[in-house]
């Protein structure tokens, strides 16, 4: 019921919040929703038992590598028509950190025992291909 309700309400609600109040409140209308999704799963959802073997620590440097890497990406993207791509020293530090963020957490999450992102999956040419963007 929740896949056909979405699509059919959701453009006539969007266009009367958009016309009554402001095109902001499009995305504000989402917060009374997570307020009730996540009182909805504290209630409900049991707690998650302990496994014993699950003592992994968190890989803490390639978390901040990809965030770094794909924030001056993003930034460098989005920043570089306004800024003039390569004649602006701004966008081409983005460039650098994105290359040097992304290699460097591609390097650290083949490399660590316990990774953030598991790479390693991608030795599977089902998942592989299924990742790639050539065609067959």
């Amino acid at each position: 019921m929740g896949i056909i309700t979405g699509p059919a309400i959701g453009p006539a609600l969007g266009g009367y919040l958009t016309d009554a109040l402001n095109w902001r409140w499009i995305f504000f209308i989402n917060i009374p929703f997570g307020i009730l999704a996540l009182a909805m799963c504290s209630t409900f959802l049991p707690e998650d038992e302990p496994h014993p073997n699950q003592n992994n620590p968190v890989d803490w440097i390639g978390i901040i590598l990809l965030t770094v890497g794909l924030a001056s990406l993003q930034t460098f993207l989005e920043q570089g028509q306004q800024e003039d791509w390569f004649s602006s020293a701004f966008i081409c530090r983005m460039a650098f950190l994105s290359v040097v963020g992304i290699s460097l957490f591609i390097w650290r999450e083949l490399s660590t025992p316990h990774p953030a992102v598991d790479l390693h999956v991608l030795k599977y040419e089902s998942l592989a291909a299924a990742a790639s963007t050539r065609s067959f």
